[in-house]
């Protein structure tokens, strides 16, 4: 399959423009308008002092409009902004700071009416029933990149908050449905490595075409690495099922309501060492020849720890490689499938190896083909610091287009690209 890219859109230079994540769709469905957060300083925390705009840009117009704004962002997931169902066109949704906490904050973007959710998003489902939401304040502790400032809850930073819960909110019925607490998922298949670590739930992604959503539960290790299960709940069924124990899965997402695509790996005798302590302790020692030897991301590392792109199957609870050209790119993929294709694509990081020039990567996951796509410029003092700048691609509802973050022109913007087979 040939494909290529054509900008049609950007926002302006000269202004800094964030969307943030790759899991939602940065325009709305009739793929009129694009939402942004625009800030002030590329390389500084948000000012908790300041309300920064909540942009809705027409890219067939060209015209910018400022439809709220927010105390909070972060340079990973900005303010989890997004539009909303049914229609996707209408409403958005992001998390802001009111009355003394953090909030989901609702614009009608038609009449200008303005609702909050007592939990701030971290997930949201299609239908617009289901809200999930983490402990943005206890993530400040432990993910400073994936959080907001302006909360610094002390009661909350230890190894494990025993309150900590990821809560599905019934928006219908205005009550909390489920909790699922991060002792409850301490006791699922417990091992050793997990004793005297630092415990957190993070990254929701809500499945578009169902209701359910995948999430991780991550603790610290003895070796200075972190270890990752990945969770799907159904909520319906009120089912919590384990779905990848290899510790060692960073990005996923839905591709239909029955598959998904991960970057990472299934369980080999390597990663299983990972689970008990007494092995963590020696692979701290060992790490720092391990690291001089072999580079990361190389062929041999990823030999040695299995890591590389994935379609699991949730029915079978069963993972395939894939996309073996991309094994060395841990990326975002952003995914898409219909009657004639099925695709996703996904980017690499912006540092030395690649001379500060992300790129983003097709693949064909009917034919099992890839193909490099298009290189942006970044800004290398950027990388590999809490302001880098992911490209974090986003395809739009029906295929046809793919939005990112960049620093191509100097500034953070957002572009948006029209698809071309």
């Amino acid at each position: 399959m040939q494909i290529n890219l054509s900008k049609i859109f950007e926002t302006p230079k000269y202004e800094n423009h964030l969307h943030g994540y790759f899991d939602v769709p940065q325009l709305s469905k009739d793929n009129t308008n694009l939402l942004t957060l625009q800030i002030e300083h590329l390389d500084r925390y948000p000012d908790s002092k300041n309300k920064y705009p909540i942009c809705i840009f027409d890219i067939k117009r060209n015209t910018k409009k400022i439809v709220s704004t927010t105390s909070i962002y972060n340079f990973q997931q900005g303010c989890r902004g997004q539009f909303v169902g049914p229609t996707f066109n209408d409403k958005i949704i992001f998390n802001d700071f009111h009355n003394g906490r953090y909030v989901s904050k609702i614009v009608n973007l038609i009449n200008g009416n303005i609702d909050f959710i007592d939990y701030p998003i971290a997930a949201i489902s299609s239908s617009f029933k289901f809200l999930i939401s983490i402990d943005y304040e206890r993530l400040f502790w432990c993910r400073k990149g994936y959080s907001y400032s302006i909360i610094k809850n002390v009661s909350k930073n230890k190894k494990i908050y025993k309150k900590e819960c990821l809560t599905v909110f019934d928006i219908e019925k205005n009550i909390v449905k489920k909790a699922i607490y991060i002792e409850d998922l301490i006791n699922i298949n417990f091992t050793n490595s997990m004793e005297n670590a630092t415990h957190y739930i993070e990254h929701v992604v809500y499945c578009p075409f169902d209701e359910k959503f995948l999430f991780l539960h991550r603790w610290t290790l003895a070796d200075g690495g972190i270890y990752a299960r990945l969770y799907h709940y159904n909520i319906l069924k009120n089912e919590l099922d384990l779905l990848v124990d290899s510790g060692r899965i960073s990005h996923f997402n839905w591709i239909n309501k029955d598959e998904i695509i991960f970057y990472g790996a299934e369980s080999n005798k390597f990663n299983s060492l990972r689970k008990n302590k007494k092995y963590t302790k020696i692979l701290k020692l060992i790490l720092p020849v391990y690291k001089r030897l072999i580079k990361d991301n190389s062929s041999i590392s990823k030999f040695i720890t299995n890591d590389s792109y994935y379609l699991y199957r949730l029915v079978e609870k069963k993972g395939t490689k894939i996309a073996n050209q991309l094994k060395s790119q841990d990326g975002h993929p952003t995914c898409f499938e219909s009657n004639k294709v099925k695709f996703f694509i996904t980017d690499d990081y912006s540092d030395i190896d690649n001379n500060s020039s992300p790129s983003l990567y097709f693949h064909d996951v009917k034919n099992n083909i890839s193909k490099k796509i298009k290189s942006f410029k970044s800004i290398s003092k950027l990388d590999n610091s809490p302001f880098r700048c992911d490209l974090h691609p986003r395809l739009s509802f029906d295929g046809k287009y793919v939005s990112i973050d960049t620093l191509d022109n100097g500034f953070r913007q957002s572009f948006v690209h029209k698809i071309n087979f």
